[in-house]
């Protein structure tokens, strides 16, 4: 699943930017262990992600480019819409 994320994301025009795992210490607990991702796009837009896992995190960006084509849509931007594929 992580994989075609990735791949749908690329095919739309956006590049990882940035990938972290990282930990949240608590006081009480082991420490969680969270995933950041940020993506770019070449029409200077970019997007980030927090989650608890990989899939977690893009799910959000992919939720916020989603939440950019509507309001672009609104404005008649289609900068951001999915490139169609050359092969149909």
């Amino acid at each position: 699943m992580l994989e075609s994320f990735l791949t749908m994301l690329r095919s739309w025009g956006w590049v990882i930017g940035s990938h972290n795992e990282y930990y949240v210490h608590r006081p009480e607990g082991p420490p969680l262990i969270r995933s950041y991702w940020m993506f770019t796009h070449p029409v200077g837009y970019f997007v980030e992600g927090d989650g608890a896992t990989d899939i977690e995190a893009i799910r959000e960006c992919i939720d916020l480019i989603h939440m950019r084509q509507e309001l672009n849509a609104k404005k008649g931007a289609t900068e951001l819409q999915p490139r169609r594929s050359a092969v149909q």
